[in-house]
């Protein structure tokens, strides 16, 4: 019976760890670092795909050429007008290049979000980046899933760490000067001393 109180307790301990209500105050440490990486994992795969398809849907030859449609812009509004209607980079050049490199762009830093590297400025770049396409996009990125892409990177900057080493990483790095008290796992030590 003891056995099978001991292990309920660690997994009770484990998952109060998991969802920061261990003693000290809830932190959301463990949550923050999945969820970050795992919309890192989504613009990853996001811009990949595309990647793939831009020349073809409004590259210069493509199906809904970028550039006409900037061009059509242009002519028909005055001012800064054209950049509220159309939010994007591509403004200053929409050829397959602007193209490409915007894909690259966004392959590169959806990857160093996964590696946790400056998750909050790589963020910021990626939604700048997929906003760029989705406005020249127009039929090809205007499903729900990519306005929903979008709105997720905007919150998911005010949930980044700021610097270059996260908040896990600072936890970890604590936790082997400092161990826990009462560690939500069963260390090799307290397993032997029983």
């Amino acid at each position: 019976m003891t056995a099978i109180r001991s292990g309920v307790d660690a997994v009770d301990n484990g998952a109060r760890w998991v969802v920061g209500m261990t003693p000290g105050g809830s932190t959301y440490v463990l949550s923050k670092w999945v969820f970050l990486r795992a919309l890192g994992v989504i613009y990853l795969v996001a811009f990949a795909s595309l990647w793939v398809q831009i020349r073809g849907l409004i590259g210069p030859h493509g199906i809904y050429p970028a550039e006409e449609f900037l061009q059509l812009v242009r002519q028909n509004t005055t001012g800064l007008d054209r950049f509220r209607l159309v939010p994007t980079l591509f403004w200053l050049r929409a050829d397959a290049l602007a193209l490409d490199l915007a894909c690259f762009a966004g392959v590169a830093c959806a990857a160093l979000v996964i590696l946790n590297f400056w998750p909050a400025g790589n963020l910021i770049i990626l939604w700048a980046v997929y906003l760029s396409l989705a406005s020249v996009g127009r039929v090809f990125l205007g499903y729900q899933w990519d306005v929903l892409l979008l709105e997720t990177g905007v919150l998911a900057v005010l949930l980044a760490p700021r610097g270059t080493a996260s908040a896990l990483a600072v936890t970890i790095m604590r936790s082997y000067g400092a161990p826990p008290a009462n560690p939500p796992w069963p260390s090799a030590v307290t397993t032997r001393a029983r």
